[in-house]
């Protein structure tokens, strides 16, 4: 049916917008909305406001043009965080559960859960067999 195969896409676009909201409260260097404002420059407002989408948006999802927009942005700003700027890397943590070396960022939203309560990082596989461990002692 085509008109599910549209919420698909735009599940996946909504996914994907979501990360990039995210990553932009994740940078912290001094010239976050410089490094934000060249990226995405007149598309500022998708760091503004997670669920508005432009006129122009619209018309870029019916062309199928809009997600590879979104996946550039995305790319460049996850590159910003880890690996161009020393201040913005270490907004990444390490899971508190399984306690692994390797460091995860909370716009990874498929893959790590961000404790509200204790403001931890964890795998989600993580936290499905255990619960906060911060929170129960």
């Amino acid at each position: 049916d085509p008109l599910l195969k549209k919420a698909d896409k735009l599940k996946d676009i909504i996914l994907l917008k979501k990360k990039i909201h995210k990553i932009f409260d994740l940078m912290k260097c001094e010239n976050y909305l410089e490094v934000a404002n060249k990226i995405l420059k007149e598309r500022m407002y998708l760091v503004m406001h997670e669920f508005f989408f432009s006129l122009q948006d619209l018309l870029e999802i019916q062309e199928n043009s809009f997600m590879y927009k979104l996946e550039y942005y995305y790319e460049k700003l996850k590159e910003h965080i880890l690996s161009e700027c020393q201040d913005c890397k270490y907004t990444g943590g390490r899971c508190i559960i399984c306690n692994s070396e390797e460091y995860i960022y909370a716009f990874d939203i498929e893959n790590v859960n961000y404790c509200n309560r204790c403001k931890a990082l964890f795998h989600r596989k993580c936290i499905a067999v255990h619960s906060c461990i911060i929170n129960t002692k």
